[in-house]
């Protein structure tokens, strides 16, 4: 990353910086972990929270991961066995040109493909940085953290907290997700420093699913009082998701295959898109129809961040309780599909409704949840549909979900920021449906 970007510190508005991002690049040191110091003699915070690498996932987590960093003199990633002091692979990853909100950067991506499942390993950046551990997944279960809507306005202390209390209550993840609404607005790199610096050192050693939110795809400009769309070009480059290979939505949604789901990572956000990727929406249901649901896994699993359902609230008092556009768009689709399990976000509330199908409960099909909150920014929505089964605590107080599975069984578990289980899922494999 070049200085310009590095020395922000943050909570600084990026203004005025492109016109000085060339110059301060001369000069950069190599070296992962590395301070820059601003023109006015302050240290940014940038180069802790971006310079750290990241881990997010690959295609298959038992086999593949892709490790993430932003770095002007460091293009070399080494890779060994837990333990050993024998290289596996040393890789020259070229930087990737980058510019956002008018700065440029170097940004590096390795895909580490062809791993042992459940086996441990690490790797570090260059031939002197520090080493970093991580364990591939196994072929037989999966236990993967759920997140949602971690967007703030505490400079993501709260988001901080609930992801450290997943991460020590529920040790041994595969990877953790998080479905949509990252940050608060997605055009603003301030925002997205102090959100890897809340996920480190656990993304370091534990892939990331990522999910695009509406606020992804928002900015603010000065004297503006509302958001504005934008195209979400920061959660693009930070996140290099296993492809798809649709021309122009190449990151915009994905699958990948962790022990015995199969997982779809879908994209609701074609109203906010329309100016820049019109058509989403309907390239998005022609890549599910013809590739994305294909598995042999036994379990299908959709991870989306728009709910199928909406609900009055304090901003939208008239809004009546029904299904969304999101939901009467998507619905058809996963119970023709197969689709166990549809995880979803958006609304910063908890439900667990069970089976749906044809929009009425059943017996069989779709079980879907909305997975709360884990931002500081809870919506404290009391409507209740008839469908919902549980509903979250009120107030809201933050919570996660625990997803594990193995062939014949998966089960979801939400617990509150404290450790305590506040509900729990169960879905089980006869015959070949759930």
């Amino acid at each position: 990353m070049d200085k310009g970007l590095l020395a922000i510190t943050r909570r600084r508005l990026l203004t005025g910086a492109a016109a000085g991002s060339a110059a301060l690049l001369a000069g950069c040191a190599s070296g992962e972990g590395a301070v820059r110091a601003e023109p006015d003699g302050k240290k940014g915070g940038l180069a802790g929270a971006f310079h750290t690498p990241h881990l997010t996932v690959g295609a298959d987590t038992a086999r593949s991961v892709t490790v993430e960093w932003v770095n002007p003199g460091v293009d070399r990633l080494e890779l060994r066995a837990a333990g050993s002091g024998t290289l596996l692979k040393s890789i020259e990853s070229p930087a990737r040109g980058v510019t956002l909100e008018g700065l440029g950067f170097p940004l590096h991506a390795v895909q580490l493909t062809g791993l042992d499942p459940a086996a441990s390993y690490e790797y570090r950046i260059g031939e002197s940085g520090r080493w970093h551990g991580f364990r591939t997944a196994s072929d037989s279960a999966v236990r993967a953290l759920v997140f949602t809507d971690t967007q703030s306005k505490d400079l993501f202390k709260t988001w901080k907290k609930i992801y450290r209390a997943a991460q020590k209550q529920q040790p041994g993840a595969d990877f953790s997700t998080v479905l949509g609404d990252l940050v608060d607005m997605g055009s603003k790199l301030g925002y997205w420093e102090d959100w890897f610096a809340a996920v480190r050192p656990g993304a370091m050693s534990q892939p990331i699913a990522p999910v695009m939110g509406n606020h992804e795809c928002y900015r603010m400009r000065p004297g503006e009082r509302h958001f504005s769309r934008t195209f979400p070009a920061p959660y693009l480059e930070f996140f290099t998701v296993p492809g798809n290979g649709v021309p122009g939505l190449e990151r915009w949604f994905y699958t990948f295959d962790s022990g015995p789901v199969h997982f779809v990572v879908l994209n609701t956000q074609w109203l906010d898109a329309e100016d820049f990727r019109p058509g989403l929406l309907a390239s998005m249901k022609a890549w599910f129809l013809e590739k994305g649901r294909k598995t042999d896994r036994p379990w299908t699993v959709v991870l989306m961040h728009k709910d199928i359902m909406h609900y009055p609230s304090a901003k939208k008092p008239g809004l009546k309780v029904g299904f969304s556009k999101t939901g009467r768009a998507l619905m058809p689709l996963f119970e023709d599909s197969g689709v166990d399990l549809v995880l979803a976000g958006h609304l910063h509330t908890y439900r667990r409704r069970g089976h749906i199908r044809n929009f009425r409960r059943a017996a069989s099909g779709p079980c879907y949840f909305v997975c709360g909150v884990a931002g500081n920014l809870p919506h404290d929505i009391a409507a209740v549909h008839k469908l919902d089964i549980v509903r979250g605590t009120r107030p809201e107080l933050g919570n996660y979900l625990l997803l594990e599975a193995d062939s014949g069984r998966l089960s979801v578990k939400c617990f509150l920021p404290d450790g305590r289980e506040f509900d729990r899922a169960e879905l089980v494999k006869k015959g070949g449906a759930a």
